[in-house]
């Protein structure tokens, strides 16, 4: 997609936005333990949207993309919904609206739903992007700074990424990790403070 109408300033904005975007879906997968997997892609740097070798179909319609997963499709969901959230504090709740669609299809599957869980998803993802911002900040100037003339972040960078957002996980990061990855999965489980 061609930003040509947009001026050098609003293209700079727009790529560090969609570049904070992705990178909060890095860092909650990071936290929860999933993984991310192959290159990540934020808006070239004359505005246009990046180039994605593994869904070519996709050029035309993502401003940005990062591949993740996770073993427990209810973490999956929470590392979607951080997408929403993000843009819900930070950006355009019309760019989050897709990860809200896909999050919440997860979440409300008959196979994986659970009430509680999917009533205090929203206000979760929304309070780990608070809670991680300035790491979502310094992740996204390592996209922007890593990205080559075609929007791509390659894989050897991404892993190098993945690293330093493990290296700045604090041992009460790791310990709400592990809060919400017990009462994700388990929400009749009580942890004691």
């Amino acid at each position: 997609m061609k930003q040509t109408s947009l001026t050098p300033l609003q293209i700079e904005q727009f790529r560090l936005v969609t570049a904070q975007h992705e990178a909060a879906h890095f860092v909650v997968t990071e936290l929860l333990g999933g993984y991310v997997y192959g290159e990540i892609g934020i808006p070239k740097t004359n505005g246009n949207y990046p180039y994605n070798r593994r869904r070519p179909g996709r050029n035309k319609t993502y401003a940005g993309y990062i591949d993740f997963s996770n073993t427990y499709p209810q973490l999956e969901a929470l590392q979607t919904l951080v997408g929403w959230a993000f843009e819900e504090r930070h950006g355009s709740s019309y760019f989050g609206e897709s990860d809200l669609g896909c999050a919440m299809s997860i979440l409300e599957n008959p196979r994986y739903y659970n009430v509680d869980v999917t009533k205090r998803s929203k206000r979760l993802a929304l309070s780990l992007v608070d809670r991680f911002f300035p790491l979502v900040d310094a992740v996204a100037a390592l996209f922007l700074v890593n990205a080559n003339k075609r929007g791509v972040v390659s894989n050897r960078s991404v892993q190098a990424i993945a690293k330093y957002i493990r290296d700045q996980l604090t041992s009460k990061d790791r310990i709400l990790a592990c809060k919400i990855r017990t009462l994700w999965l388990d929400p009749q489980c009580k942890i004691r403070n």
